[in-house]
């Protein structure tokens, strides 16, 4: 089955100056037999996790809220979507360990959506 889209009816593009990137960690600790504890990596394949905020009307928000939950199957499921700091096209999925977070701006017009999603090396 191919992976989801990012849905056309939901901007693509952050606001401007919330967009930032880091390596995810891809080590563990290890201990073997009491003695000094040591790393090992816990994969071959290393992640970016990607942080970025957006401006979102109600509509815009309750697409979103309908890929999440309908089209990822509530996050667990990769999808495309076009990075406006890479103009690229990359595999992505929904951090497990930041879902998203939405809050309303003003009197409910408008919502701040924080995402973090995790692009697949």
């Amino acid at each position: 089955m191919p992976d989801a889209t990012w849905p056309t009816s939901v901007p693509a593009e952050p606001e401007a100056g919330s967009y930032s990137e880091e390596i995810v960690s891809n080590l563990g600790a290890v201990t073997l037999g009491g003695g000094i504890p040591s790393s090992t990596r816990r994969a071959a394949v290393r992640h970016t996790r990607v942080a970025a905020s957006w401006l979102l009307t109600v509509p815009e928000m309750a697409a979103l809220q309908a890929f999440f939950t309908v089209d990822l199957i509530d996050g667990s499921k990769p999808f495309t979507w076009l990075n406006p700091a890479h103009e690229a096209t990359g595999r992505y999925l929904m951090d497990p360990e930041n879902p998203p977070r939405w809050s309303p701006v003003g009197y409910g017009a408008l919502y701040k959506l924080d995402l973090s999603i995790l692009k697949l090396n």
